[in-house]
């Protein structure tokens, strides 16, 4: 098959180019290439190439640049969406969209998971205007896919923020700082390469609706900075703190996702092993 990869030098992206190239054409394409705001050259890239998937992994998902500019946020997460999917349409081809859990506004009590059948009903902008860029996808071709991954760690790190998170807590334990991390949320851990393999498998089984791709088990931000301090041989250097309440208003509590819909069809890791491999790729041990 032939895959277009829309954002294809992000954590995502470049992990599904490296897992899609080794049996499929792929058309790569960065922000350089491409941007999901102008339609023309959407069209004028997949009609050149002809896939038969796009996965637009392409989002504005800076959390307060989002609030402080929601005209940006809807244009590239919902109407971006919109271009892409009428983009792949127009040659044939199925559009699998990449979306978060911040579609949930977290008061599902600690302890319990997002299933894909509950009703998202987010809390910021960020949030909100990747929730429409679902809707959008779905609207255009019924058979369109929608893949929900969250707290993202991958080799290629994040473009827009510096990193990931894995990286960040890295970097102040081998500088000798003991990082203070929230604990009171919980969430599920994605790596990259994880998430790129599953929708290997699901577009090439020609899935359709939506899917909680992340690894498997919930955690909080302190419980994961803990198990990285742990594997690398600095343990007990994180502090747990609580978190603000002006944060806390923005970013769902508890925004952890049950995977066990795509674990009901392929093999999904659990979190504690995929950050393992991760820190064993990234050369960290």
């Amino acid at each position: 098959m032939k895959f277009t990869v829309i954002g294809a030098s992000g954590q995502l992206g470049s992990d599904l180019v490296r897992v899609l190239s080794r049996r499929h054409e792929v058309q790569p394409l960065s922000h350089a290439d491409v941007e999901v705001i102008d339609r023309d050259s959407l069209f004028a890239q997949l009609s050149e190439f002809n896939p038969d998937w796009v996965v637009n992994t392409a989002a504005f998902h800076l959390l307060d640049s989002c609030e402080q500019d929601p005209e940006s946020a809807h244009a590239i997460n919902e109407t971006g969406a919109l271009n892409v999917a009428e983009a792949a349409k127009s040659v044939g081809a199925k559009t699998l969209y990449i979306s978060t859990d911040y579609v949930f506004d977290g008061s599902k009590p600690l302890g319990e998971s997002y299933t894909e059948s509950d009703t998202p009903r987010p809390l910021s902008v960020y949030g909100k205007s990747k929730l429409a860029g679902e809707l959008a996808t779905a609207s255009v071709n019924e058979n369109n896919l929608v893949a929900r991954i969250s707290s993202v760690f991958g080799i290629a790190g994040s473009s827009g923020k510096g990193g990931n998170f894995i990286e960040a807590i890295t970097g102040k334990l081998k500088a000798g700082e003991s990082p203070k991390v929230i604990t009171d949320n919980s969430m599920s851990p994605t790596y990259s390469l994880s998430a790129a393999t599953l929708i290997q498998q699901l577009t090439f089984e020609g899935a359709k609706g939506i899917f909680h791709l992340n690894n498997s088990g919930a955690v909080s931000w302190f419980g994961l900075a803990a198990e990285v301090a742990c594997l690398l041989g600095y343990a007990d250097n994180c502090i747990p703190i609580e978190s603000l309440p002006e944060d806390r208003s923005l970013r769902p509590v508890n925004s952890s996702m049950d995977s066990s819909k795509v674990a009901d069809l392929y093999s999904v890791m659990d979190w504690k092993p995929a950050l393992r491999a991760y820190l064993r790729e990234k050369g960290h041990f």
